[in-house]
């Protein structure tokens, strides 16, 4: 069974549900650590709605935390389905800021990531 985030009614991703709970556990814990809402809401009917503006600025504030090189244990893999997550909306987050290295972070994953 999978899980469905959404924005503006279009798809981004699709994990398998245990996937998609451990990166909302992943994203709370960031949410925690930023004191910044992430913007994506809690599953309903196997759907999380994200509000755009609310997540761009939830990975703009994220990436200017955390260099590709020097994130911690498990926020590499979440910060670049983050990156995907926001590439695939359509939203900038600051990407002309960031280092060529979050791209590259999120080309490989977005290859694993299915809509």
């Amino acid at each position: 069974m999978s899980k469905f985030f959404d924005v503006d009614g279009r798809t981004v991703w699709s994990p398998a549900s245990g996937r998609a709970e451990r990166f909302m556990e992943r994203v709370a814990m960031l949410e925690r650590e930023l004191g910044v809402p992430s913007g994506i809401a809690p599953v309903l009917a196997d759907e999380h709605d994200i509000d755009g503006a609310v997540f761009g600025a939830f990975v703009a504030a994220m990436l200017a935390r955390e260099g590709p090189g020097e994130t911690g244990e498990g926020t590499g893999d979440t910060a670049a389905v983050l990156l995907v997550l926001a590439e695939r909306a359509g939203l900038d987050a600051g990407a002309a800021a960031w280092d060529p290295r979050w791209f590259e972070r999120a080309r490989a994953a977005s290859r694993c990531m299915p809509r």
